[in-house]
């Protein structure tokens, strides 16, 4: 059984959590019933959470991120002072056309392509060109 000293740790740092979790819907402007219906639950869960009426459960923190559209990373990051990698550069348009014409001509093939341009769907199988 854990000892008390534990249980007064645990308590607090979800109070800390639910803490910069409220000050991150405050910046938005969003209430806690706008996050609740942006993730579609129920009246009040949210609210009880915030509240510290009901014992918050790491789901509840990772929804209420997605509900103001904070990634996980960087809101673990940010909260315990870590660094965060940057999330990796989009192709530019020149980089895309190059990488569609290389589909194009056969020197990669349509999921290559698709692993390389991630916001892309991958196009469909098409014959080579001789």
């Amino acid at each position: 059984m854990p000892a008390k000293n534990d249980e007064e740790r645990w308590k607090a740092e979800c109070l800390r959590l639910v803490a910069r979790l409220q000050q991150f819907a405050d910046e938005r402007h969003l209430s806690i019933r706008a996050l609740e219906k942006k993730i579609g639950v129920g009246d009040s869960v949210f609210n009880k959470v915030l509240k510290g009426k009901i014992t918050l459960q790491f789901r509840h923190v990772l929804m209420i991120c997605d509900a103001l559209e904070i990634g996980w990373k960087e809101f673990f990051a940010g909260f315990y002072g870590l660094d965060v990698e940057p999330a990796p550069a989009e192709p530019s348009e020149t980089e895309q056309e190059k990488i569609l014409f290389l589909v194009r001509i056969g020197l990669l093939t349509p999921k290559q392509a698709a692993k390389l341009l991630k916001n892309l769907p991958p196009a469909p199988e098409l014959p080579l060109q001789e």
